[in-house]
């Protein structure tokens, strides 16, 4: 045999048992995200293997959701295991094993409350929807700070001079103060439940919107009877004044 039929033959050998070695198990470094409290499938592909068997599943807080053998349903060259015990959010860990030239095998996967990785994009969005919105809840709050809540009197005698018609925004602003920091709270909450393994701020946050929003009613009950109130006192004054008449 020739010297360069030598060296083919060689070349052809080795790229042969690169393939098989490639073929014999596909690795996967990270399977995905899923969402919490759901079965996920746990795959594994391997030509050249007559069996896979699935030997743990490690929680994210390191302690162990399956340890053993498991044996995984085949399909041909793949395999499968059925797994749904994805109560925990964070990272899993998953090992194997065939018995091909590569025996051993193992990956990540992720768990999140709703199945999505957090984004840069994600996070502007939020970021950006929560700004807007503290900027626009702030200028409520000076408008119902600001904005006078009174008629118009003289500061020495204290009788009424005018009626003031621009107190009843002051009521409005505070209305939309209130809605505006519901938005934020519900927002927060949302990108804490979704995005944060932060339970205590998460419960913290479901309350506080909660409440608010139990608060809704009522408060939408006593802000009508204010400007009612205050519209029938204003009716009143300016009927007074159009004849003359003084009031405090």
């Amino acid at each position: 045999m020739k010297y360069k039929d030598k060296i083919m033959i060689n070349a052809l050998t080795l790229l042969l048992i690169i393939n098989a070695v490639g073929l014999a198990s596909a690795d996967i470094s990270e399977l995905g995200t899923f969402k919490q409290n759901t079965c996920i499938q746990l795959p594994q592909s391997c030509s050249t293997c007559t069996y896979n068997n699935l030997s743990s599943v490690i929680y994210p807080d390191g302690t162990y959701a399956l340890q053993g053998s498991y044996i995984m349903t085949q399909a041909g060259a793949n395999y499968n295991y059925t797994f749904c015990n994805t109560s925990q959010l964070g990272t899993y860990s998953v090992t194997g094993y065939g018995d091909a030239s590569t025996p051993t095998w193992s990956y990540t996967f992720d768990v999140t409350v709703n199945g999505e990785q957090m984004s840069t994009s994600k996070i502007t969005t939020y970021i950006f929807i929560l700004g807007i919105g503290l900027i626009v809840f702030v200028l409520f709050i000076l408008g119902g700070l600001f904005i006078p809540s009174k008629n118009k009197s003289d500061e020495l005698t204290g009788y009424i001079l005018a009626v003031n018609n621009v107190k009843y925004l002051k009521i409005l602003c505070w209305c939309f103060a209130y809605l505006t920091l519901t938005a934020i709270i519900y927002f927060s909450w949302a990108f804490s439940y979704n995005f944060l393994n932060l339970s205590f701020v998460t419960g913290l946050l479901n309350f506080a919107f909660w409440t608010l929003i139990a608060l809704i009613l009522p408060l939408f009950i006593a802000g009508i009877y204010i400007v009612i109130a205050n519209a029938v006192r204003d009716h009143q004054v300016a009927e007074m004044l159009s004849r003359g008449l003084r009031v405090k």
